[in-house]
């Protein structure tokens, strides 16, 4: 059940449609798991009498990735397949090795459009399989049929989505000192520079450390901010082999645009 090129999954559904892909290269065997006539195993019946392995890759580690083991955990059950996941905080870096090595997983969970954009330009990927297609397009929107679809081809469907947007704060402490809630931008300003003055603590605590990824939730803030500030058009002007030009008009550095091409632009501007 290995292929020699990787099956991109930008985001993924249920566990039968995740798997799909990867299984639809096989064989029916006998030799694997029995069928199970339960109504737990019944919407995997497509799947029963393979055998084998699975190998899935991806960005997601522990705690979160004991959730997805748990979420296929039936699927192997019912089935006799076997998925052996591994997370891996430099998956942006080792996934292209791992490819350029032949060595590519069987599904792999892309969260960056843009990094599936790549793959798939240069022949890496596998296109998904019309019962997936067809599944995908039955339960997403168009717009997020359109992260996976490069040059008209369809590679994987969604599986879910991270907001990076929010900002935390203390309402016991707002409470005590008086703090209003800002709702535009010069309102955050003024009062990050009020906090500041008064001495006592930072206004602002971010957390960025993340391996040899370190720093990346400060891009994604700088994409937001040109994007909300400037406009998707300011923002396809960032070159992001030029990360400190600043486009005509902007008045802001374009840092940060790493990885992220027109695929990306299209998901910030469908939020």
């Amino acid at each position: 059940m290995r292929h020699s090129k990787v099956v991109a999954i930008t985001a993924g559904v249920a566990a039968a449609s995740l798997l799909l892909a990867a299984c639809s290269s096989s064989k029916k065997s006998t030799g694997g798991g029995a069928a199970n006539n339960s109504a737990e195993c019944k919407a995997y019946s497509d799947y029963q009498g393979h055998s084998g392995k699975v190998t899935i890759y991806a960005s997601i580690t522990d705690p979160e990735a004991g959730f997805l083991k748990a979420a296929w955990k039936q699927f192997e059950t019912c089935t006799g397949i076997t998925i052996q996941y591994t997370g891996d905080k430099d998956f942006e870096t080792q996934l292209k090795v791992k490819v350029q090595g032949g060595n590519a997983p069987d599904l792999a969970i892309i969260p960056q459009p843009g990094l599936l954009a790549s793959f798939a330009t240069a022949g890496k990927l596998k296109v998904a399989s019309d019962a997936l297609t067809t599944e995908a397009k039955k339960n997403w929107s168009q717009d997020w049929i359109n992260y996976s679809t490069v040059d008209g081809k369809f590679y994987g469907a969604p599986l879910g989505a991270n907001v990076k947007s929010f900002i935390w704060y203390s309402p016991k402490e707002f409470k005590a000192k008086n703090y209003t809630i800002p709702t535009t931008w010069d309102e955050l300003v003024s009062l990050s520079d009020k906090i500041a003055a008064a001495g006592d603590h930072k206004p602002w605590c971010v957390g960025i450390e993340s391996g040899v990824a370190t720093g990346w939730p400060l891009t994604d803030w700088m994409e937001e901010l040109m994007l909300r500030m400037h406009g998707p058009d300011v923002y396809d002007q960032c070159d992001p082999q030029d990360p400190l030009q600043r486009p005509a008009g902007s008045g802001r550095a374009c840092q940060g645009r790493r990885d992220r091409q027109e695929p990306q632009v299209r998901q910030r501007r469908h939020r």
